[in-house]
């Protein structure tokens, strides 16, 4: 039994339009000229801020990662200390991802000092 196109929006001449339509499109955007490269470099205000950012971030994760493995020491509620206690994972990480960051800030300090960038 050889195939028919159904009833209903499928015909050959939907197909063919959207068929159509579509390679418009799509040699549409294919042509468009790529944007320039930027000729200046980034400021160096915006490093040294995002720089700033970063050790400010990393110094805040490792006093939260600290806190939170620390604490369960100075509770005295038996109840309270359990539930910190089960959240040390989460301090391991902060302490970790904090000393992660306060690292970096120090290579890019080091780097710039050294005349490179990263």
């Amino acid at each position: 039994m050889p195939w028919k196109p159904l009833d209903c929006h499928c015909s050959k001449s939907f197909v063919a339009r959207t068929y159509y339509r579509w390679r418009y499109f799509y040699r549409l955007i294919c042509t468009m000229p790529l944007p320039q490269a930027p000729t200046q470099k980034p400021a160096r205000k915006l490093n040294t801020q995002a720089n700033n950012e970063l050790a400010i971030k990393g110094i805040l994760c490792v006093l939260i990662g600290l806190g939170v493995v620390v604490s369960p020491y100075f509770i005295t509620s038996p109840g309270m200390q359990g539930i910190v206690a089960k959240s040390a994972a989460v301090g391991w990480f902060a302490l970790v991802l904090g000393l992660a960051f306060v690292g970096l800030y120090a290579r890019r300090r080091m780097a710039a000092k050294a005349g490179k960038s990263l």
